[in-house]
């Protein structure tokens, strides 16, 4: 089975050190703070590689119709 670090591959120097935090934490609350600033990190990157990908997406848009004909653009 992977460990946390193995199955999100840090790659960033930021995401390496929030990691070493996360193995290196003793107490629950320090492990729970790290831990909210890793989800943070991991919520951020995951948000944005979604946008990206939707922005490189073309956009087709049918041609509307208005009781069986097509709308110019100017009505």
């Amino acid at each position: 089975m992977l460990s946390f670090t193995e199955s999100i591959r840090p790659t960033a120097p930021s995401m390496q050190r929030v990691c070493r935090a996360v193995a290196d934490a003793r107490a629950r609350t320090a492990l729970l703070l790290v831990a909210w600033a890793l989800a943070r990190i991991l919520a951020v990157d995951i948000v944005a590689a979604v946008l990206t990908a939707r922005a490189r997406c073309p956009t087709s848009w049918l041609p509307a119709l208005r009781v069986g004909h097509l709308c110019s653009a100017r009505a």
